[in-house]
């Protein structure tokens, strides 16, 4: 990762990009890669400067903008992050998935190994 060398670049860079790091910033941590770069022409240029410097960051296929920026803009704005009834719904859907997992394995008596040999039996 780069470093900003000046408060001018910073400011440029944040400018340049006004209208994905809103976006970013008001959808939190759901917007889609291929959303963010439509929002920049299709320029990964921008996207790649704003990786390059850790202002966004990736997982999956989302996009957001980076722990330490997304704190300090709602710092400045004084804003709460609150959580989306959408974001509580794929938590949920998650937890029912892996309890299903867990489920099977105890149904059908699996023994599970972890990376040190020891087995596991759920119950």
């Amino acid at each position: 990762m780069d470093k900003i060398r000046n408060i001018d670049e910073l400011i440029k860079l944040l400018y340049n990009n006004i209208g994905l790091l809103s976006q970013l910033y008001e959808h939190r941590n759901t917007f889609l890669y291929k959303d963010a770069l439509d929002s920049v022409d299709g320029n990964s240029k921008k996207l790649e400067n704003l990786f390059q410097y850790g202002i966004i960051e990736q997982s999956d296929e989302h996009i957001e903008i980076s722990s330490i920026h997304r704190r300090y803009f709602e710092d400045v704005t004084q804003s709460n992050v609150e959580i989306s009834g959408s974001k509580m719904d794929d938590f949920i859907n998650e937890a029912k998935k892996l309890i299903e997992v867990i489920v099977t394995i105890r149904d059908n008596n699996i023994t599970l190994n972890d990376d040190c040999g020891i087995s596991y039996i759920v119950r």
